[in-house]
This record gives structure tokens, sequence and C-alpha cells, in this order.
């Protein structure tokens, strides 16, 4: 996979401020390197709510997360998630294994090690595997 597609911090940052604008400075520069507070205006029929949300990263926020999640990306076969506060991300060689991660995953059975990216905090994305007929 290209080492130029991985999805970390310093591509989220960019990302974001291209988006966005520039970070605020209002953050504490010990535990944090960016924070974008946005306003989120959602207007349904006949009538408008807005929230405030803030986008940053705060160091050790996940470092006790010991639940479980399991997100997919189809287009890519890619597996990502936290199991039992072991996170991990991978990407499958063919659609079938795919298929066969997203059943086994959720049920705590992880493929082997040396197919899995444990612990990493960035996604690789490659090219999708060849996708059935």
């Amino acid at each position: 996979m290209d080492e130029g597609s991985d999805f970390n911090l310093p591509r989220l940052y960019l990302a974001l401020e291209r988006r966005f604008g520039p970070s605020t400075g209002i953050i504490d520069d010990w535990k944090q390197s960016f924070c974008f507070p946005l306003l989120l205006k959602v207007e349904p029929s006949n009538s408008s709510i807005a929230y405030a949300l803030s986008i940053q990263n705060v160091r050790s926020d996940l470092d006790d997360y010991q639940g479980s999640f399991h997100l997919w990306v189809d287009s890519n076969a890619l597996a990502f998630g936290c199991y039992r506060g072991r996170f991990y991300d991978a990407q499958a060689q063919s659609a079938a294994e795919f298929d066969n991660w997203k059943r086994d995953i959720p049920a705590g059975k992880l493929p082997a090690p040396e197919r899995m990216d444990l612990q990493r905090r960035s996604v690789k994305l490659g090219p999708p595997p060849n996708s059935p007929g």
C-alpha cells in the first residue's frame, strides 16, 4: 500500500484546515495541537436547529477505552475499529475474506495478528480487492 495514503493526524489537520480555515488558538498546547470549533445548522422542514461541534485532538483520550466498535469501508474492503480496547485496522485481500471479517470480527474472532495492524493510529488505504462479478 502507498505510504502516502495514511490517514493520520497531519492529514486530518490539513483536511480540516482546507475545509474550515485555520485552527483556533484556544487550545491546551500541552495536550492538544488543533481545535476546529464549528456551528452545525440542521434545517428540517419548517425549523432550524444549531449545534456546536468541536473537532480536536486531545492526548490520551482513547488510551483507557475498553469498549468495542467495528466499521467497514466496502469500497476498499477495509475493516477498522476497536475490540475490547485493542484498536485495529486491516484491508482484506478478497471480497470473501472481507465478508468473513464482517461476520467474525464483531463476535470477537479477529484475524491472525499478521493480517491486522493492531494499535496503529493511522489507516492505510489501498486499491479495493477484486469484487465478485
